[in-house]
């Protein structure tokens, strides 16, 4: 493990950019505040030094500025999510009550209350059944404790999260490929857009919500996105070209 003066300057330089490829046990040059978040692939208070961060995973370094912040996080390619505060998933409920029991594709279950719905009161409570599709995101994620979901923001507005009522289908995806999907620039986006109409909901979890006026165009913009992943641009536009065609 690198933690020299001259090391610790450089990746903070590739920080400012995002990117630069980083190892567990890196030491982390920022200091965690209102300006600075981290996501999944680090660990705050791990280092060596008191109060310090370290990555805790292999891969590359991401970073996306909001309102004024800086998030940052580590790219990997995990087959199994671990839940982060702040991220938004959709889970499948597994058991109804005052709390919901939510199935992420964590290690374990998520919790969500019954009244972490907008406009929800105990009078008047959203209805909620077993195999349910929800979109929320995650308010606790303790790794020594189980997750716990919410459908409100900070204001108690749903903002676009809820139960997922409309016919559609759910397909899973390398947490990479989610973290894409999401990004103001993304290619078959962008090209899938321009042929269909469909709504599309990405949870960070590894699965995606699709809903397409018709079966063969869910069918369609399903592969292409599933297909993309590793596709560069042009071979991207081509893919959806041939899509629309036949």
């Amino acid at each position: 493990m690198l933690t020299s003066p001259a090391y610790k300057h450089v990746l903070y330089a590739s920080m400012v950019d995002s990117k630069v490829i980083v190892l567990p046990g890196d030491a982390i040059p920022l200091a965690v505040g209102n300006d600075i978040k981290l996501g999944p692939g680090t660990y705050s208070g791990g280092g060596r030094e008191e109060g310090s961060s370290v990555f805790v995973k292999p891969g590359i370094l991401r970073r996306k500025d909001r309102d004024g912040s800086s998030s940052f996080w580590v790219n990997t390619q995990h087959k199994r999510y671990v839940p982060s505060e702040g991220e938004k998933v959709i889970g499948v409920v597994l058991r109804t009550g005052r709390v919901y029991r939510v199935d992420i594709g964590a290690s374990q279950n998520a919790s969500l209350p019954e009244l972490a719905f907008e406009g929800a009161t105990k009078r008047n409570k959203p209805i909620v059944q077993v195999g349910d599709l929800v979109f929320g995101s995650l308010c606790q994620a303790d790794p020594d404790f189980e997750p716990e979901m919410t459908c409100v923001d900070s204001s108690g507005r749903a903002s676009g999260m809820g139960l997922l009522k409309k016919p559609g289908c759910v397909i899973s995806c390398t947490l990479s490929l989610c973290r894409r999907l999401l990004s103001k620039q993304c290619a078959v986006m962008e090209e899938l857009q321009k042929h269909y109409k469909f709504e599309c909901v990405v949870g960070l979890n590894g699965r995606v919500w699709l809903s397409a006026p018709t079966l063969m165009q869910t069918i369609i913009i399903r592969n292409c996105i599933k297909s993309s992943e590793f596709m560069s641009e042009d071979s991207i536009k081509e893919m959806v070209r041939q899509a629309v065609l036949t």
